[in-house]
């Protein structure tokens, strides 16, 4: 089990305790409000808890009539129905009645409850939100243009294709072969925002999503390779960059937008590549899904990273090149 679902299996624990416990609280306080209306009802209870203590004795050996306890509940029985009251009225109304909060069936499996309180744990630790409103309802075809040159497709036809196969995408997650696409395509062409639709999505399906963009994947991977080669590490820094590179190694779908945005002047594929390698082969390796996007083309991918990267890349990703034009100077445009 990795640190990231230790972590947050603790945290599950503790909020299925509260609901419990809330729950319990709440049948506790029906139960005393009912009893400050009807003084009568308290009074048969205690008369049925005295009458099991006395068949309790009984059992132990000394003489009772038993026929006291089944009087005691035919009358609670009857007192409730005449009040219209329900006979489990204080009966703790627990969050999931499936598993009553235990997170768990009779048959040892886990809850569906706890799968989707699991993931939205899971997004706690994960810092960068999704943009208002990337849903594929939002997805504005209109803004490509329905110009097609010498026998081509138009950027319009070709991005309702693009949608077509994201949507499908989704709908069979669970099921589809090509599970990791590479986005390619110039700045502005929407490439961010149908990948953060494709996660919404996803995430809404019940399964676990990180969205990240290069730059910060990058430091995150500089920034625990010196803590695991530094001799005395921050504690607290350690444990939250182990945690982060657990969700990595682990989502269910990553998206990782902006590949190329890394470079800089300092930057080198011997020192950053390596472990960017390692974490394409491991999700390639659990059959986890991935989206890239990047404004870099085929070429440019093939002279900014190795070999091994550029064939994990074009060899393991269904390559989609975003027709040209800056979607966004549109929509700005449209707002003013």
């Amino acid at each position: 089990m990795s640190r990231l679902e230790q972590r947050i299996n603790r945290d599950l624990a503790a909020i299925y305790s509260r609901r419990r416990e809330q729950a319990e609280k709440l049948g506790e306080l029906k139960r005393a409000q009912m009893y400050n209306q009807y003084p009568e009802l308290e009074l048969m209870d205690r008369k049925i808890q005295q009458a099991g203590i006395s068949g309790l004795y009984r059992f132990l050996g000394d003489d009772c009539d038993d026929q006291c306890l089944k009087i005691s509940i035919r009358e609670r029985e009857d007192f409730l129905a005449a009040k219209g009251i329900s006979a489990d009225y204080d009966s703790p109304q627990y969050f999931c009645s499936i598993c009553n909060d235990s997170g768990s069936l009779t048959s040892g499996e886990w809850c569906p409850c706890r799968r989707r309180l699991f993931h939205k744990e899971m997004s706690k630790y994960l810092p960068i939100p999704f943009q208002e409103g990337a849903r594929f309802a939002n997805f504005n075809l209109n803004l490509f243009s329905d110009q097609s040159e010498g026998g081509q497709q138009s950027a319009r036809e070709r991005m309702r294709e693009l949608r077509e196969v994201t949507v499908f995408y989704t709908r069979y997650f669970s099921q589809v072969q090509d599970q990791n696409l590479l986005f390619s395509g110039q700045t502005g062409t929407g490439k961010t925002f149908l990948m953060q639709s494709i996660g919404r999505e996803v995430q809404d399906q019940g399964y676990s999503v990180l969205y990240v963009t290069s730059p910060i994947l990058f430091e995150w991977m500089k920034t625990m390779t010196k803590l695991r080669q530094s001799y005395n590490p921050d504690r607290g820094q350690y444990e939250e960059m182990e945690l982060l590179t657990d969700a990595l190694m682990s989502v269910d779908l990553l998206l990782l937008d902006d590949l190329g945005s890394e470079i800089s002047a300092s930057w080198t594929v011997e020192s950053n590549t390596s472990d960017f390698l390692t974490l394409l082969d491991t999700r390639l390796h659990k059959s986890l899904h991935s989206i890239i996007a990047t404004n870099l083309s085929d070429a440019d991918l093939l002279a900014t990273y190795d070999k091994r990267t550029y064939s994990r890349l074009m060899g393991n990703y269904i390559f989609y090149r975003f027709p040209d034009g800056d979607i966004r100077l549109k929509l700005r445009h449209q707002g003013q």
